[in-house]
């Protein structure tokens, strides 16, 4: 009897962990139309939310990842912001700045403040595109 619950326990995790597969990223990739197709939220263009959350699709955000460079920034920022134009969320989505340097500029992303908007209680959400030249090398000339 023993034995047969033992089974069925491990029976049981085996189908849990199978069903939570799909969340460890197992999903379809994006094709280079939908990327081409998704809107590419660099300021000024913003997605309104309700909620302070992430919200960008795949194909938003490899479309973010595509462009940024373009613009001249090394690095790409996700904001979501409320009415007053204060940070409620905020990470750092790519750079080619050292990692020594990434808890400074998040730091930064989070002390950063944006213009406001009417729609009170609503928030915003975009990419941001950003250049930062951090260097801490000098060469004697």
């Amino acid at each position: 009897m023993q034995r047969a619950i033992e089974r069925r326990n491990g029976l049981l995790v085996l189908v849990s962990l199978l069903a939570l597969l799909p969340a460890w990223g197992c999903t379809t990739p994006v094709s280079d139309a939908e990327i081409e197709a998704a809107t590419l939220y660099f300021p000024p263009s913003f997605k309104v939310l309700t909620e302070p959350s992430w919200s960008f699709t795949a194909a938003e955000r490899q479309r973010a990842l595509r462009e940024y460079k373009q613009q001249g920034a090394d690095t790409l920022f996700e904001f979501v912001i409320d009415s007053e134009g204060r940070v409620e969320r905020s990470r750092l989505v790519r750079t080619h700045v050292e990692p020594v340097y990434h808890e400074q500029m998040e730091v930064h992303a989070r002390a950063m403040v944006f213009s406001k908007d009417d729609r009170a209680g609503l928030y915003r959400a975009f990419y941001f595109p950003a250049s930062y030249r951090m260097n801490n090398r000098f060469e004697w000339q």
